[in-house]
């Protein structure tokens, strides 16, 4: 329930941002699809979405400094790619 508020607050500022499902887990939720409609959908295969080229070229083209992250896996996937956004100079 957290991620849908948060991708409807994103939504609500103008915020651009992707939903990346992790591909062993399926689709993700209903609900959540329906509130990131113009949020593009990813899949990834490793729990650290860095670890993905194509993943790690669209985040460092949207030269963001800040990224705000938000899932369900929070010990292994938040954590991980924390820690790969980390090391691209991402706060």
């Amino acid at each position: 329930h957290n991620c849908i508020w948060l991708a409807d607050v994103a939504k609500h500022f103008g915020l651009k941002g992707f939903i990346i499902e992790h591909e062993k887990l399926g689709a993700g939720s209903r609900s959540l699809a329906e509130v990131a409609q113009g949020f593009e959908c990813l899949k990834k295969f490793y729990f650290d979405t860095t670890a993905h080229e194509d993943l790690r070229a669209r985040i460092l083209a949207t030269q963001a400094k800040q990224i705000i992250l938000a899932g369900a896996e929070s010990h292994v996937c938040i954590l991980q790619t924390a820690l790969g956004l980390q090391s691209m100079d991402k706060e």
